[in-house]
């Protein structure tokens, strides 16, 4: 007697053997590597949320867990905005500032930063000395 799956995996060529879960699952969130780059530690972290230490822990362990509102609560308590937890922190050594400015202010610094790194190309002229 033949087994039915090798008929249709003969006809349809799909491969209906074991599946594995892949080595490096898909990081939604850099939880931990935000927390650790900020120097913040899980106490903190644990404090903010009214939990304990584990529970961060396995809070950054396992994303599933985290909705909108528990992101949004992280990333408070880390000092920056919450869509920065999905994109990994600069490397150590680079700046962090204007991370929580808004928009608006971001463009305003960027204009103070262009007009002071890049003055206008005719020079002033010192004002004239009567004798």
């Amino acid at each position: 007697m033949t087994s039915a799956v090798p008929a249709f995996r003969s006809i349809h060529n799909y491969d209906t053997g074991m599946v594995t879960k892949s080595a490096n699952p898909r990081r939604l969130l850099y939880l931990v590597e935000w927390r650790k780059r900020l120097n913040v530690s899980p106490e903190v972290i644990a404090e903010a949320f009214e939990i304990e230490r584990e529970s961060v822990h396995r809070m950054e362990r396992e994303q599933n867990r985290m909705n909108a509102e528990k992101i949004a609560k992280y990333a408070e308590t880390l000092g920056i905005m919450p869509e920065q937890l999905w994109r990994p922190p600069p490397p150590e050594g680079s700046d962090l500032a204007g991370a929580d400015l808004t928009a608006a202010e971001r463009e305003v610094a960027l204009s103070l930063i262009s007009k002071l790194t890049f003055p206008s190309s005719k020079p002033k002229r010192a004002p004239k000395v009567k004798r």
